[in-house]
Order: C-alpha cells, then sequence, then structure tokens
C-alpha cells in the first residue's frame, strides 16, 4: 500500500492480511517493483527511489537520486529501470550496488509505465501515445 500523503509504503502480511508499519520512502511515491530481495519505490516528488527491505520493513540508506519525476520502474536481471518524465528517458539502479550505472537512455515524451520482457525494457511514452522498446 502506498499514499502520496503520508509517503510511506507497508508490508502486508499474506497470511494475516494485516499490514505492518508505515516504510517512509519520500514525499510522492508514484510506482513500486521487486528486485533482488527489495522494493524499489520511485518518489516522484522527492525525484529519487527508495530501497526498502521487506524483511526487515525498512527503508535502506539514503534515497537514489535518479532525476526529474519518476514514475514507472521495473526490475530486470541485473538493473532497475525507472522512468523520467519531465526527461524523456530512462535511468539504470545496479541492484547489488543501488547506485545509477550508465547514462540515461532516450525514451518517448513523458514516459510512464515501464515493464521487463521479451529480453527488451518497454516503455509507454503518455505525452506522443509511442512504446519504446530498449535493448538491455
Amino acid at each position: 500500500m502506498s499514499s502520496a500523503s503520508t509517503g510511506a509504503v507497508r508490508r502486508i502480511d499474506l497470511g494475516t492480511a494485516l499490514a505492518g508499519p508505515p516504510i517512509p520512502v519520500g514525499r510522492g511515491p508514484a510506482g513500486i517493483t521487486v528486485g533482488h530481495g527489495y522494493a524499489w519505490v520511485a518518489d516522484y516528488r522527492g525525484e529519487s527511489v527508495a530501497r526498502v527491505d521487506p524483511t526487515i520493513s525498512a527503508r535502506l540508506g539514503a534515497p537514489i537520486e535518479v532525476g526529474g519525476r519518476p514514475g514507472g520502474i521495473a526490475a530486470g536481471s541485473d538493473v532497475v529501470w525507472v522512468a523520467n518524465a519531465s526527461e524523456d528517458s530512462l535511468v539504470r539502479i545496479g541492484l547489488e550496488s543501488g547506485e545509477i550505472v550508465g547514462g540515461p537512455v532516450a525514451v518517448g515524451a513523458d514516459p510512464g509505465a515501464v515493464v521487463v520482457g521479451y529480453k527488451a525494457v518497454w516503455v509507454a511514452n503518455n505525452g506522443d501515445g509511442t512504446v519504446s522498446r530498449v535493448e538491455p
């Protein structure tokens, strides 16, 4: 569960359906994915990504600065892909390092949803009604 007003997510116990305590992830959570044992939460307002360890219900380290208006986020085999809507780009966060790797990848206008599959990264571009295919 995420709430932009509280800037937090909660871990839900699947056995009991009870929510754990709020985990602060920034001022405007906009997207979430899971990869390499962590939940990764894009913070639209803070222009960053928070890495959350679900086993201890806590954010790890400082937010990872990723650029303008991140929202769409997806985990691949070795990176987390984050769409930056105001920069029309994707950035990559290394799953092991938790740091930006490589430079931004240009995509269409106002990128939103990001999916990894079929040997590519797919981005829905809200601003121009296109889909970008990025080779990982």
